[in-house]
């Protein structure tokens, strides 16, 4: 295809020739529309670039002793603990890694000791040789420095929900492990604790949830013995006279299993 004509294409027709590439080469019985395929390469830039930004850091801190594998272990570790979830698209990175536009792309996110201006690692990369529009695509994070990342946690301290709070302090043990024992036993202490005031606050919101509960229950059980004591009352206080016998003979029988009922309780 003519990269002039490529470049034109509009990201619908881009994406119509993706999917009917796919499903011509596909070695399975997957069905998959232009729109999934588009929204599946998205998910998979996103994370795969998270997954490159925590090797980066990785094999910035020049660790002795650990070979290639231990690195992207390390990596896979990280995004897993600040994640939440493991890192499912190993096998897609293997293939991106290699690949021209990507090793260009990764090179160029690199942190640089100048002023910042507008990135390009903010632009979306195309692996395809005839790129497409480029809003077919979701940009690419420049993986975080050491600085910006610090930043970035302690903006976000003072809103982060009970999971985001787990994060930070997981992040803060982490950390402890680069520093002096002293050092590392009080943040430690000081993870605990925290971790200790969670799981308290968690432990009275449930405690507040269950009390609600039990108010409901008894409310709704005291409103069913008001209405049954006014029925009784009403059964009690009818006259009888101009019922038949039958009516009358329920009636009695009614007022007797009330009078018993309420003996017992008193």
């Amino acid at each position: 295809m003519d990269p002039i004509v490529g470049n034109q294409q509009k990201r619908n027709t881009y994406w119509d020739n993706i999917h009917e590439y796919f499903e011509k080469e596909k070695t399975s019985c997957i069905s998959r529309t232009a729109n999934s395929l588009m929204h599946r390469w998205s998910t998979i830039q996103v994370k795969t670039n998270k997954f490159c930004g925590f090797l980066a850091q990785v094999e910035r801190r020049n660790e002795s002793g650990l070979n290639e594998q231990d690195k992207i272990s390390r990596a896979k570790e990280m995004f897993r603990s600040l994640l939440g979830a493991s890192f499912q698209f190993e096998h897609c990175w293997n293939v991106l890694r290699h690949n021209p536009k990507w090793v260009d792309h990764c090179a160029k996110g690199k942190p640089k000791r100048r002023p910042a201006a507008t990135s390009s690692a903010s632009e979306p990369i195309q692996l395809e040789e005839n790129d497409a529009s480029q809003a077919a695509f979701v940009n690419l994070e420049r993986p975080l420095g050491r600085k910006s990342e610090k930043a970035r946690l302690n903006k976000r301290k003072s809103s982060e929900s009970l999971c985001g709070n787990l994060e930070g302090i997981l992040t803060n043990m982490q950390e402890a492990k680069k520093l002096k024992s002293d050092e590392k036993k009080e943040i430690l202490e000081r993870a605990c604790s925290q971790t200790e005031q969670l799981i308290q606050i968690r432990k009275a919101e449930v405690d507040n949830a269950n009390a609600r509960d039990q108010e409901l229950i008894r409310l709704r059980q005291e409103k069913i013995s008001l209405e049954r004591g006014k029925q009784e009352m009403e059964i009690i206080m009818m006259d009888i006279s101009s019922l038949t016998a039958q009516q009358q003979h329920y009636i009695r029988q009614r007022r007797l299993e009330i009078i018993e009922r309420q003996t017992k309780t008193t």
